[in-house]
This record gives C-alpha cells, structure tokens and sequence, in this order.
C-alpha cells in the first residue's frame, strides 16, 4: 500500500542526513588531525633520538682521542653524518666534555659527561736512574741516596766506573768496576769488565772478568766471575763464588757459600769455604785452609790436602794428603801414583793407585788401592780393605774388617775378620787374624805356627779379583758461569725535544732576548707558573747560561719543563710550594748524541755547550736531567735521574738522591725507570643540559 509523505516529513528526513554529514566530517577532521600530530610527533623524537646518539657519539670520539693523547686535543667536529661538535676541558684530575649532536629539523641535543682520569706521569713506579755514557768517579764526599726503600739504578757505559762513598743503587758498568775502601753499594753490581771491591756491596756481584777482594772489602751476596784469568779473595763473600778463572782464597779470607772453578789451573784455598768446592784444576788446601762441604778437584794435575774438608773429597789426579790434612767423608782418588795419607779420612778411601796409610793416618770406613804396586797399612781402616796387588800390613796396622789382595801379604798387624789373598801370607808372631785366611792353592802360609794365629779355619780359594780404577768426573755445566745479561748494555737514546710529548703542559716559547736567556736570576720566573709548563729556550743564544752571584730561592708549585741547549742552574735553589708535589724536567735535546742546534734562529755557532751546571745548587723537587754532554755538579743536593753523556763530580759535598721522574721515551729499556705510567679514564657523570 503506498503512504504519501506530507510536505512536513521530507523537511525533516533532510536535517538528519546533514547532521549526519557533519558529524562524519567532524570526525575525519579529527581523524587527520590525529594523525598529522602523530605522525609529526613521531617525526620529531626520532629526530631527538638521532641528535641524542650524535652527541653520544661525540663524547666518545673525544674519550678515546683523550686517552691517546692523554690530554685534550681541541674542538672535534664531525665530517659525516652523525653530526656532532665536542670540546674538551681539562683539570688536573677530572676533564668534562660538552657534546652537540645535531639532526634532521634543526634538533639538536647537548650531553655533558665528566670523567677523572690519573696524570699520565705515573712517579714512583719504578726505580730512578743515573745513566752516564763514559767513565765516571764518585768521590768520598759524594754519597747517593735512594728515595724508594729499594736502590735506584747507576748505569756506566763506554768506560770504567769507580765509587768512594755510599750508594744506595745497583750498578751496571760497561768496563770496570773499582769500589774503593769508602765505597758501599747496597744493590746488586754487574760489570762487564774486571771488578776490584776494597769497600763494600751489600748485594750480588757479577763480572764478565775476573774479581778480587781486598783485605777490607766485603761482599754480602754471591760473586759470579765469567772472566778466565785468577780472581783473588783477601776480604769476605757473603754468598757462593762462581770463577771462570782459577780462584786464590788468601789467609783469613771467608766465602759463605759454595766455591766454584771452571779452570783446569789450580785453585788455592788458604781461608774458609763453608760450603762446597768444584773446579776442573787440581786444589791446593792449607793448613789454616778449610771447605765446608763436598770437594771434587777434577784436574789432571796433583792436590795438595794441609786443611780440613767436612764432606766428601774426590780428586782427578793425585793428591799429597798431608798430617794435619782431614776429610769426614769419602775420598776418591784417580791418580795412578802412590797415595800417601798421613792424616785422617772419616769415611772411604778408593785409590786408582797404590796406597800408603802412614802411622799417623786413619780411614774410618773401608780402603781400596786398584794400583799393582805394593800397598801399606801402618794406622787403623775401619772398613775392608781391598788391594789390586801386595799388601803389607805394619805392627800398628788395624784392619777392622775383611782384607783381599790380589798379590801376598805380609800381616804383622791385627786383621779382625777374613784375610783372602792372591799369593802368599806371611803372618809374624804379632800378627793376627780374627776370621778365616783364605789362600790359593800352592800359596803358603809362613811361619809354620802361623795357623794357631788364625782365630777361624785355613782354607784354600781361587784369588779374590782386582778392583776397578775409581774415576773422577766433574762436568762443564756443573761449575760453568753465567755472565751479564748483554741486555743490559744500553744505547744512547737521542730525544730532539716536541712540544707534542707532553700533553698536558702548555708551551712558553721565549725569545733570544727574553729575561729567561739573559738574567742572571731567570729561573725565578718558573716560580710564576701555576700550570703545567714547558719552558722553551731554544732560541736562546748560548743557551741558559746565566746564573746569580748569589743563593736564589725559586718555589715550584707545579711541573715544569725547561728546554735550551745549556742550562745553568748555579747558585739556584728550588723547593716545593706547601701543599704541592711538582716535577722539574731540564732538556738540553739531542741529535746522534750531540747538541740539537736546528732551531729557528739558533745557529751552530752560537748555541749553548750543552752542559747543565749544577754548582752550589740545591734541589728538593724531583728533576730530571737529560743532556748529550756533561752534567757539572759541584757543593749543593739533587734528587731525581740524570740521562748524561759524563758527570762531573767535583768530590766537594755532593748529595744525589736517586728518585723517578718519567720521560716521554724510554730511556732505559727494562733495566732501570723510564716510560710513562699507566694513564685510566673512570667516568663520574653523563647527562644532557640546556
């Protein structure tokens, strides 16, 4: 059925489909707003992001160029995307970087990080050194302390070195070594020549040559003497003696420890050994002679026994073992000549010879003589004893236990257990045995009672054997020396002087005719520094050579570097400020160990001498010193190391403190100070500002 719609309906039917438009047209209004702000806004933190991670990336580009060279290094700016500008700004424990990363939409974002970090001059870490490249003297009034508990370094090359006084430090020369009777050396001493030690070293001492002792001189430690000539003991060594060489041990002269010789010639001991002894040579011991422990003297010619020997004693050739001469342990004799002893042997005695014990000799263990000549036995054997040929036993001959010999024996003495023999026995009315007597057949026993003077039975067997020849043998590695480690021979080390090798200090370049070349009192001027400073004189015509009439207090309160081709420190004295613990550096830069003179406006003719003059001079402040030339010290103090052609110590009061100081190459390879310390970066804070 069809419904007509009045007028009135239609009107309203239009209202509600434009309501309804409106209202869909609102909300995809909204819709697109939403979306744009959305979308806007995902735009924008991406953009915040990337600018965040640009600074970041900043901050540790900066980190790692601070590490490298330890210290700030200037505005870093980024060439490519991420993009970001860092500064740096450093104080003497912490540094702080200030990041702007940047991105798409001018967004930009700015982080702030603070790290500490520790001074890239690490002192302390090693010992100091005084490193010279000729012969050098410290007189007697010329004493070197150490400033750690431990000695610091001397080092000597290209000649001899010679000490009169106290030094606290180890030595390495490339010659010579001499300590005089006021010198004493509390380190170690290694010299690559011959060694005279009159005065004192508290330490080891080792020596490409020989080492002699003086009646005076001491030595606490061990002694190796690589060299082949004879070293001489007159005085005392604490330790072990090792000698390439023969080696004389005079009247009252000690070794502490074990004496060695890898020298065929023979070795005398007129004084003490307390422990053992080896030398392939023959042994000459004294009667005031003695050796505290095992003895093999492996050489092929005889020794002579006059002293005592607590151990055992073995010789490679004949030995003259004389009254007074005494042995606890074995003796092993190799020598083919008759063997006569006529002092005491607590243990055996082996002879590749024959042998005579003589009325006053004793052997307490057995006896053995592998020679075919006739033996005697005229004292007590407290052993058996065997005989490669006749034997004759004396009235006052005591056998304590068995006897066999190859060829006859004649027994006027007491055998107190079996007597075999090879030939015949003769056995006197003073003769006894306390066993049986074994002889072979056809061999006779004489006189006809002889029998009723044999405790046991008579019997007959075949001949007892010959003994082996004992031998003696002694190894080169066992008494081979070991001499300086060639390593320990430095090379000079020539430093030119940059700017660059000291981050951290700011350059002062100062004219040729400035107050620091010129005035007489220069060096008060380091007293205005506050900061980490090189001094840079090297346009200085002749050098800093100036110096005041008088005693000069300067007061360092931080560290400085002085740079010039001479330096005169005359009369100058320098101390810390309170509070303060700063370094003194003075560089007269080198070229193939000669003086640096390229500078700009510095010609060959009119640099410095090279020398650093210390005359009445006191320094409190860790220094260093580094010339190619002479360092002159005369009447004052120092305390530091010193990296010097020669020194010159005027022997008028002259006190060295050996302290570190590091220098920006290593000067001393590994046997002494030098390099720089460990330089660690922690971070304290990182956050964004502004």
């Amino acid at each position: 059925m069809l419904v007509r719609l009045r007028r009135d309906d239609q009107g309203s039917a239009l209202v509600s489909v434009l309501v309804m438009m409106l209202v869909l047209t609102l909300f995809a209004l909204t819709l697109a707003a939403i979306v744009s702000n959305t979308s806007s806004s995902l735009a924008s933190g991406k953009s915040t992001a990337q600018a965040r991670a640009a600074a970041d990336a900043g901050v540790a580009v900066a980190l790692a160029a601070f590490r490298k060279a330890e210290g700030c290094t200037g505005t870093i700016t980024s060439t490519s995307a991420p993009q970001y500008q860092v500064s740096c700004d450093a104080g003497t424990d912490t540094v702080t970087f200030t990041s702007v990363g940047s991105a798409a939409g001018n967004r930009s974002v700015t982080v702030e990080a603070v790290f500490s970090f520790q001074s890239s001059h690490s002192y302390g870490n090693k010992y100091g050194a005084l490193t010279f490249f000729s012969t050098t003297t410290y007189y007697n009034s010329d004493p070197v302390e150490s400033s750690e508990s431990k000695p610091g370094d001397l080092t000597v090359i290209d000649g001899n070195f010679t000490c009169n006084e106290q030094m606290s430090v180890n030595v390495v020369v490339d010659g010579n070594f001499t300590a005089d009777n006021g010198c004493t050396v509390t380190g170690n001493v290694t010299a690559f020549g011959d060694a005279v030690v009159q005065g004192a070293v508290h330490g080891n001492l080792t020596a490409s040559g020989t080492v002699d002792v003086d009646y005076q001189g001491i030595i606490r430690g061990s002694v190796a003497a690589a060299g082949t000539g004879r070293s001489y003991v007159y005085g005392s060594v604490g330790g072990s003696f090792a000698a390439g060489g023969p080696v004389t041990l005079y009247y009252g002269a000690k070794i502490g420890g074990n004496l060695t010789s890898s020298s065929t010639s023979r070795t005398y001991v007129y004084g003490a050994v307390s422990g053992q002894l080896k030398t392939l040579g023959s042994l000459l011991l004294d009667y005031n002679g003695s050796i505290g422990g095992d003895t093999i003297a492996a050489g092929s010619s005889t020794s002579y026994l006059y002293g005592t020997i607590t151990g055992d004693f073995a010789a490679g050739d004949d030995v003259v073992f004389d009254y007074n001469a005494s042995v606890t342990g074995d003796v092993t004799i190799a020598g083919t000549d008759r063997t006569t002893v006529y002092g005491k042997i607590g243990g055996d005695l082996a002879c590749a010879g024959a042998i005579t014990l003589d009325y006053n000799g004793k052997v307490g263990g057995a006896m053995l003589a592998a020679g075919t000549s006739r033996s005697y036995v005229y004292g007590p054997v407290g052993g058996d004893i065997t005989v490669a040929g006749a034997l004759n036993i004396d009235y006052n001959g005591v056998a304590k236990a068995r006897v066999f010999a190859s060829g006859e024996v004649n027994n006027y003495g007491k055998v107190v257990d079996d007597l075999q023999a090879g030939g015949d026995v003769y056995l006197p009315n003073s003769g006894e045995v306390g066993g049986d007597l074994i002889l072979p057949a056809g061999d006779s026993l004489d006189p006809r009672d002889a029998s009723s003077r044999v405790a046991g039975t008579v019997r007959r067997a075949p001949a007892p054997p010959a003994p082996d020849k004992p031998t003696v043998k002694l190894s080169q590695a066992e008494v081979a020396v070991t001499g300086p480690d060639p390593a320990l021979l430095l090379s000079w080390q020539d430093y030119g002087y940059d700017a660059a090798d000291w981050p951290g200090f700011s350059p002062m370049v100062v004219s040729s005719g400035s107050a620091i070349c010129k005035n007489r009192d220069w060096a008060t001027a380091l007293a205005t520094l506050t900061a980490p400073t090189i001094v840079d004189g090297t346009k200085c015509k002749d050098g800093i050579s100036s110096n005041p009439t008088s005693q000069t207090k300067v007061v360092i309160s931080t560290d400085i570097v002085v740079v010039s081709t001479e330096i005169n420190l005359q009369q100058f004295t320098f101390v810390a400020a309170d509070g303060t613990k700063p370094h003194l550096w003075f560089i007269v830069p080198s070229a193939r160990q000669s003086v640096r003179t390229d500078f700009p406006g510095l010609g060959r003719w009119d640099a410095g001498d090279g020398s650093i003059s210390l005359y009445s001079t006191q320094i409190s402040v860790p220094t260093m010193l580094y010339t190619p030339r002479q360092v002159g010290f005369y009447s004052g103090s120092f305390i530091g190391s010193m990296y010097a052609t020669s020194v010159n110590m005027a022997g008028s009061y002259t006190t060295t403190t050996v302290a570190p100081v590091d220098f920006p190459i290593d000067l001393w390879g590994t046997s002494g100070t030098g390099g720089g310390g460990t330089f660690s970066v922690s971070r304290i804070s990182q956050r964004e500002v502004g």
